[in-house]
């Protein structure tokens, strides 16, 4: 990832896909917060907010974020981080087996910056799709009268915010989840559950005191969540047919 290749460009992030960290690389994506331009052939640039309130953003990628494998984007305002970030990013050197700092080979590969210039076209349409599933899971919900068994996620940001809720999940809290679970993957309707062990009770962490019980609204959470289906590609059929399996299960109890 390297920062601004155009001097005075605030909010521009290009993504290469080869070692040259140099402006107009084939395989490349561009974002940019300004006015859009024209680019060299395998570019891609999108207009759009800055991506962090502060000096640098990060964003995953990775399998579970629309990748193909392992990967990310840093997004950063200041040209002196930008500088650093381009350095370490290619064993921290500008020159080929010459090394200014301790770096790594961080760069993307070119298969992954192929898919994701593709992808990113979509993804405004896809953020819009993930939102309409997700109100219509609050109705569906709503109607079933399932509460306070069955707990939806509130809606924290204003609807007409640049950037609203996208609902990379849709988490409820359900009474008896584990049982619940079990009956929906019998029902072939597939869950998850992020995350099944608080931070605090790994076994990695064992070492800091902390018992169960300590920090009670964790252990609550983890006890009690469970993502649903909100991909884009959600039918109404699919969302009813899931709903309606969970109001039985309740029902049953």
């Amino acid at each position: 990832v390297s920062g601004s290749s155009k001097k005075g460009t605030s909010g521009f992030v290009r993504i290469e896909s080869g070692a040259s960290g140099a402006s107009g690389s084939s395989g490349s994506i561009s974002i940019k917060s300004g006015k859009s331009y024209a680019g060299n052939s395998g570019d891609i640039r999108l207009r759009t907010g800055d991506a962090s309130s502060g000096k640098s953003g990060a964003i995953s990628i990775q399998v579970g974020q629309g990748g193909i494998g392992d990967g990310g984007i840093i997004t950063v305002q200041d040209p002196e981080l930008a500088s650093i970030l381009r350095l370490k990013r290619v064993h921290g050197g500008e020159k080929k087996y010459y090394h200014r700092v301790i770096g790594g080979n961080f760069r993307l590969d070119p298969i992954q910056a192929a898919v994701i210039r593709v992808k990113l076209t979509h993804l405004n349409s896809w953020h819009r799709k993930r939102r309409e599933n997700a109100l219509y899971y609050n109705q569906l919900f709503e109607k079933a009268g399932l509460a306070p068994k069955v707990l939806t996620p509130p809606e924290l940001h204003d609807s007409e915010l640049n950037f609203p809720h996208i609902y990379n999940q849709y988490v409820i809290r359900a009474e008896q989840r584990d049982k619940l679970r079990e009956f929906l993957l019998e029902s072939e309707c597939a869950t998850e559950v992020y995350y099944p062990v608080p931070f605090h009770l790994q076994e990695c962490f064992s070492g800091l005191d902390c018992d169960a019980g300590s920090l009670k609204h964790s252990e609550h959470a983890a006890n009690t969540v469970l993502a649903l289906p909100i991909f884009p590609e959600l039918t109404r059929e699919m969302q009813d047919y899931l709903v309606e399996h969970i109001r039985l299960f309740y029902q049953n109890q």
